[in-house]
């Protein structure tokens, strides 16, 4: 019957939209915003006060791993949407932000392979740079940073800044300066 009546463009629409909300207010989270009751048998056994024995603090974490999961539940229930490639750069984004650097290398590394023609491939491309950086792996972020950085793309010198870092922290200074000189103009702290 699902399958029969699939969702309007409306709804797909407005899923993906509240989900892109929720995470554009991330920051606004405060972190005594308090709690908010969720009843012990999920939200289908209603909401009364016998009923209320589990709780949701309003943290920015939480707020990211809910994201998280619209997010995740879009790219199920829509894999061949138009916004797919976009919400699977967003989920990327949010696991960034939840510092989890493995599934953002991981969701970078699959969505390059189901997104080949998305305007946002060398986001991934980079985005995967970043994480790769961030767990140590210099040589695998080198890989996934120097095509970007060598193209005209949006990323380009974001990727030549972390291949600055990326040189940097390898302890290879020469390298690092060659890449940083590139962007010193953009980035003030490269040039330092």
């Amino acid at each position: 019957l699902w399958l029969e009546y699939p969702d309007t463009a409306p709804v797909v629409s407005a899923y993906f939209a509240l989900s892109q909300s929720l995470y554009a207010n991330k920051d606004r989270v405060d972190e005594d915003m308090g709690t908010v009751p969720l009843p012990a048998g999920g939200f289908r056994g209603g909401m009364d006060s016998r009923n209320t024995q589990h709780a949701i603090r309003n943290t920015k974490q939480a707020i990211l791993k809910r994201t998280a999961d619209m997010l995740s539940q879009f790219l199920t229930l829509y894999p061949t949407h138009p916004l797919a490639d976009d919400a699977a750069f967003s989920l990327t984004n949010v696991f960034l932000d939840l510092e989890d650097f493995p599934t953002v290398v991981r969701l970078c590394q699959l969505d390059q392979q189901r997104y080949p023609n998305s305007d946002f491939l060398t986001s991934f491309q980079y985005v995967e740079a970043l994480g790769l950086f961030s767990i140590q792996k210099y040589n695998e972020a080198i890989q996934a940073a120097t095509p970007v950085a060598e193209s005209d793309s949006t990323d380009r010198d974001l990727a030549r800044y972390i291949l600055g870092q990326v040189y940097h922290a390898q302890g290879k200074p020469e390298r690092a300066i060659d890449w940083y000189s590139r962007v010193k103009s953009i980035y003030p702290d490269a040039g330092e």
